[in-house]
């Protein structure tokens, strides 16, 4: 029995084996009841390269996503930190290809950043219609 160490020059073949598990990011999620409606939550999230395991999004270890917030029921979601934008959370939902980010053409064709660091953003649903806004406090991307 041969073993095949995978690689981009063999299609990565792994030899006698037929599956292939990949992980591209790890991250945690939370939530915390905190009364009648109302819940506090919390989002940490890193990606990396599979092919060298180093951190992306510039190098940070939660490039993805780290924000804090609150989560009502009726008064909508207000949360502080780094996370997607409102024009991320609107354009995504017409992505032709429900937002596969490396052959992405909103990004390519806008050059929007999907991430924004030091964000306060608030999210509220009123039956059919969804608001949603953010401010950066110093941007970075």
């Amino acid at each position: 029995m041969s073993t095949v160490t995978p690689s981009a020059a063999n299609g990565l073949a792994l030899g006698t084996g037929k599956d292939l598990a990949r992980m591209t990011s790890w991250g945690l999620r939370g939530t915390e009841d905190l009364g009648p409606g109302l819940k506090a939550l919390l989002v940490l999230e890193s990606g990396f390269g599979v092919d060298d395991g180093r951190s992306q999004q510039g190098g940070r270890l939660l490039g993805r996503q780290a924000y804090v917030g609150l989560d009502h029921a009726a008064a909508g979601k207000l949360t502080f930190g780094r996370q997607y934008t409102s024009l991320f959370d609107v354009l995504a939902n017409f992505s032709p290809t429900e937002f596969g980010l490396q052959y992405e053409p909103m990004i390519l064709g806008t050059g929007v950043n999907c991430r924004s660091d030091n964000v306060a953003k608030y999210t509220g649903q009123f039956g059919g219609l969804t608001a949603v806004t953010h401010w950066p406090f110093g941007n970075g991307v």
